[in-house]
């Protein structure tokens, strides 16, 4: 079961590549390799999800008097009060942070934002770091310390990638410091996933035990460009080396770099006292370039060995996928909110198209 990452690229290059399963008579039956393999379409943009338009991403920021501080989901907002990232202060300089299935960017610099009601960071949104999304689905814990003028992160964390459930740990460090009207940050971490690699599910006939390791980099950035625009930016790069214990039909699996991006402007339309446009444009997690060797199995020579032909699969899809974001929000009276949101996605799964895929939301929210 492939993740987002890879497109079309492996059930392209084994669609219609003949090969044989065997019964307990040991009679040779052909069937088509590529029906092993099921895509996995790319994620919509966070703009165009309806839950998430209408709040389902909102996170809460509280600060006690003893000097604690927490994360969580508003009551009634799908709330299972198991949400929560807590953050402890250790000394003038050092606080340290746990959380439970709360997405870790959350706890970085990129998402600490003035204001207690605040847009979390999720799986889904175009600005996480993609190769530590299984911390939405599991534990976190870190510190955050002064580091000269600017704040150095480091956390681990242990879940399950949403999608096929992959169990997955890693860690992940980050420096980010103010650069005129803008904060950036570099971010360097490593992630191990079990029976799969970048939140593909890799089982059965394909391979027996199979572990991967990531290695990635980055930075992000936020701010104002000049005295109205502001903006939100980040960019990824990983490189991924998979091993196969025991038996199974992949291996050989190298040179797996992967990327991602967004960048998003926003200012107010100056319509209403409180309105906003935004433009944006990113590019989901996508497999740069890669091979590996699948195994295929044929039939029985004369003397009873079984025979393979080995396909040599190109690991890079046929398209990128390229979102642009549009959306415009305004607040009428104290408890009318209104907005829309529209999106247009090309080769849309990163597969190769000349049809553009559109979506669009528009909402209006009273609160009583």
């Amino acid at each position: 079961r492939l993740g987002s990452a890879f497109g079309d690229s492996l059930s392209s290059a084994l669609r219609g590549r003949k090969a044989y399963f065997y019964d307990a008579l040991n009679g040779g039956f052909a069937f088509d390799l590529g029906t092993l393999i099921s895509d996995k379409p790319s994620k919509t943009s966070s703009n165009l999800s309806f839950h998430n338009v209408m709040g389902g991403n909102q996170l809460l920021r509280r600060k006690a008097a003893n000097g604690m501080s927490f994360i969580s989901q508003p009551i009634g907002n799908g709330s299972d009060d198991k949400k929560v990232m807590a953050f402890i202060p250790i000394s003038d300089t050092t606080s340290s942070f746990v959380g439970n299935d709360v997405h870790l960017q959350n706890a970085l610099s990129f998402s600490q934002r003035d204001g207690g009601q605040f847009s979390g960071v999720t799986s889904d949104s175009s600005f996480s770091i993609p190769f530590v999304s299984a911390s939405e689905n599991g534990t976190s814990a870190g510190t955050i310390s002064a580091a000269g003028s600017g704040a150095l992160s480091f956390a681990v964390f242990n879940g399950a990638s949403k999608d096929y459930g992959l169990a997955t740990n890693g860690f992940v460090s980050e420096y980010g410091n103010e650069l005129g009207s803008s904060y950036v940050s570099a971010f360097v971490g490593l992630t191990n996933e079990a029976d799969g690699f970048l939140e593909t599910s890799v089982e059965g006939a394909f391979a027996e035990n199979a572990k991967a390791e990531t290695t990635y980099g980055g930075v992000s950035s936020y701010g104002w460009l000049g005295s109205k625009w502001s903006y939100n930016a980040l960019a990824s790069l990983g490189s991924t080396d998979m091993k196969v214990d025991g038996l199974g039909m992949l291996s050989d699996l190298r040179d797996v770099t992967s990327t991602s991006f967004a960048f998003e402007i926003a200012r107010p339309f100056g319509t209403l006292d409180s309105d906003s446009i935004h433009i944006g444009i990113s590019q989901p997690l996508r497999v740069e370039r890669g091979r590996a060797s699948v195994s295929v199995p044929g039939l029985y020579e004369t003397g009873g060995a079984l025979q393979y032909t080995n396909a040599d699969v190109d690991l890079a899809p046929s398209g990128r996928q390229i979102d642009l974001n549009l959306g415009y929000q305004a607040k009428l009276y104290d408890h009318i909110n209104v907005g829309i949101q529209m999106a247009l996605s090309q080769d849309y799964g990163h597969v190769k198209s000349d049809n553009v895929t559109g979506n669009a939301v528009a909402f209006l929210k009273m609160s009583f």
